[in-house]
């Protein structure tokens, strides 16, 4: 199956999980376009000021990793910048959140988010 990055259309969501402003995602695969415990994989642009708020993950994990621009993660109360290729895990019942630390370029990140089904 092939998915032409043109006929990915956005999906704005405001205040994603408590956070600032907003962000545009990507859906690259929908969950009907799965078997297995996939979630959600998708591209997420973050303008500048935007976030995904703090929030915990239970009954998944998420791997996260930077495509473009300079984020700002909290992981379990632990704060990092995560640059073009560096990746970020957030295992079921850790805490993560994520910034655009830029003031005036976009944060590009690619998401995948898998059921854990315990």
């Amino acid at each position: 199956m092939l998915k032409k990055k043109e006929d990915i259309q956005p999906v704005i969501i405001e205040n994603m999980k408590g956070g600032e402003k907003y962000i545009k995602r990507f859906n690259t695969v929908d969950k009907d376009g799965f078997t297995g415990n996939a979630d959600v994989v998708a591209r997420l642009v973050l303008i500048p000021g935007a976030t995904i708020g703090y929030h915990e993950h239970v009954g998944n994990e998420e791997a996260i990793m930077v495509i473009s621009g300079t984020a700002r993660c909290t992981d379990d109360g632990e704060v990092y910048e995560m640059h073009p290729g560096d990746v970020t895990i957030c295992r079921e019942h850790h805490f993560h959140g994520i910034e655009n630390a830029s003031a005036d370029e976009d944060l590009e990140i690619y998401a995948v988010v898998i059921k854990t089904d315990r």
